[in-house]
């Protein structure tokens, strides 16, 4: 049996069983989502990274934003609190002329290489820049890894957040 509503729906708060709010909608039709997972993060301090000429997990440890505490400031690694697909950015200052070159990729769960991106430079800061938009399931980890010397002077950035849930 259906049942035809042929009235509108008024509701401004959607909450789980649990009472926590799950989505708003303001006066001006705005849905808000306050429990999207979601990041953004960036380096802190000065100086350069080592110039080991191997591949380097990259730390961003300072957070602007970290919507279910889903990015560790001590790792550098995200960690997906429920499957989905996530959209993820990344901007580095290569920071070396010997050799010349630096490279970027994404690293998901410490195995599966997204290789990204080699910048060619004779001077020091090319920047370099990923975007990648990636199905994880829950507990799936992603990290961006370096190699070369990059510039740890408040000039990297890591964000990402989830765009749309998986149906198990």
């Amino acid at each position: 049996m259906s049942t035809l509503i042929s009235t509108n729906i008024n509701v401004a708060t959607l909450k789980s069983s649990g009472g926590t709010t799950a989505m708003t909608i303001d006066s001006s039709g705005r849905v808000l989502q306050p429990a999207i997972p979601r990041f953004s993060a960036r380096m802190q301090g000065s100086g350069m990274s080592s110039n080991s000429q191997s591949w380097t997990t990259m730390v961003f440890d300072n957070t602007l934003v970290n919507n279910g505490s889903c990015y560790n400031t001590s790792t550098g690694e995200f960690t997906a609190p429920i499957a989905g697909d996530y959209w993820f950015s990344t901007h580095v200052a290569q920071a070396s002329s010997s050799p010349t070159y630096g490279m970027l990729k994404w690293l998901k769960n410490g195995s599966t290489n997204f290789t990204g991106n080699k910048c060619y430079s004779t001077t020091y800061d090319s920047w370099m820049s990923l975007s990648i938009i990636l199905t994880l399931a829950v507990n799936d980890t992603l990290v961006v890894q370096s190699y070369n010397r990059f510039n740890k002077a408040d000039y990297g950035s890591f964000q990402g957040y989830l765009m749309g849930w998986v149906a198990p």
